[in-house]
């Protein structure tokens, strides 16, 4: 196929009136293979990786163990190592090799025959770069001058498609968040990782106006590591899709708690910067006792100490409970103890304090 061919399938891809995979079985035969790549590469992590003749499997088993580290992966390495927009190839591969520290990926490249090829830096921002590469086999050889000319030819055009569809991304993402601030939703956006890639304008003012929710390098962050740790557990959950939703319960040290509701989120398979793939609904408990009732049991109350506890934050004596129970006060007491410490408070006034006006019901 010739360049100008690959620009229309690159431009339709961008504009999803076409296929990425399509566009880069085109490039990789432009330039004298038949495996293309278009990655995103974070600090520390793969934002979205689409590669010709390999499985899901097989790229995550590569992520799994590493094998996008710039010390572990050649073709980082050279990525993070020069200019945007520069031909890199065989030659530029050769110098890497000289610095890996271990051989993960050298022996994932004998695995999949692809030591050969050229690549280049299409986009670059604080948050990482977007890559084009070929994967050339023994039977391919390595590339030649007039190959290496055909892809130095692609690479604006792969760029300004890349920039088209970011730009896109970037409108659809004004339309979502916009929706949910029109409710006035908190909302959390997070990627396959559990990082904030956005956030509505309710949540900005929850999370500053917050004693025990901050976002700190781009997550979450609670004050009490016990809700941390079930809040990353409910994340990972989701993300993972064990499960479709999960409710955290935040605690603070007076007032009421912060609800975390983790829902799952399918971004579009084809976005290259905006991938969300779980929504964090942050809000206040109802003021009902259904919803009260509701993160008590989260927070691992019996049903019977649901009930002492709705009483408590009404201003019922301990006696009366007991008598209204049919109880002793010293059963009463007992239970009244295990609430505090599943809660987290050691008195009766932190306990109102956490309930706020939620107990009235």
């Amino acid at each position: 196929m010739t360049v100008e061919g690959v620009r229309a399938l690159l431009h339709g891809a961008a504009l999803g009136d076409g296929s990425w995979m399509d566009a880069l079985n085109a490039l990789a035969h432009a330039t004298g293979t038949e495996r293309g790549q278009l990655i995103g590469v974070g600090p520390a992590h793969v934002n979205f990786n689409w590669v010709i003749g390999f499985s899901a499997q097989e790229l995550t088993e590569l992520e799994q163990v590493g094998g996008y580290d710039p010390d572990i992966n050649f073709r980082i390495a050279v990525g993070t190592s020069t200019p945007p927009y520069t031909l890199c190839h065989e030659g530029h591969y050769a110098e890497a090799r000289k610095t890996l520290r271990q051989d993960i990926y050298l022996d994932y490249c004998e695995r999949f025959d692809m030591f050969h090829g050229c690549q280049a830096v299409v986009a670059q921002d604080d948050t990482g770069f977007v890559g084009l590469a070929t994967l050339r086999s023994t039977a391919d050889g390595m590339s030649n001058l007039q190959e290496r000319r055909n892809f130095t030819r692609l690479i604006p055009h792969v760029r300004h498609a890349v920039e088209l569809q970011s730009a896109l991304e970037g409108q659809s993402r004004k339309l979502l968040l916009g929706s949910f601030d029109v409710l006035g939703k908190a909302v959390l956006f997070l990627d396959r990782h559990g990082r904030c890639l956005a956030q509505t304008q309710a949540a900005d003012v929850m999370l500053a106006a917050s004693d025990t929710l901050k976002m700190k390098h781009g997550r979450p962050i609670c004050g009490d590591q016990r809700d941390q740790a079930a809040l990353n557990a409910m994340i990972h959950a989701v993300i993972a899709r064990r499960t479709d939703q999960a409710t955290a319960i935040i605690r603070r040290a007076a007032g009421q708690p912060l609800l975390a509701t983790i829902h799952a989120f399918n971004p579009p398979e084809t976005n290259i910067g905006f991938r969300p793939h779980a929504i964090v609904v942050l809000r206040h408990p109802m003021e009902s006792s259904t919803d009260l009732r509701g993160w008590l049991r989260a927070m691992g109350l019996t049903e019977a100490e649901i009930q002492i506890t709705l009483a408590l934050s009404t201003g019922v004596s301990r006696a009366d409970i007991a008598d209204q129970r049919g109880a002793t006060l010293g059963t009463v007491r007992q239970q009244i103890k295990a609430i505090y410490n599943k809660l987290g408070v050691g008195r009766e006034a932190e306990l109102v304090a956490m309930l706020g006006t939620q107990g009235k019901h």
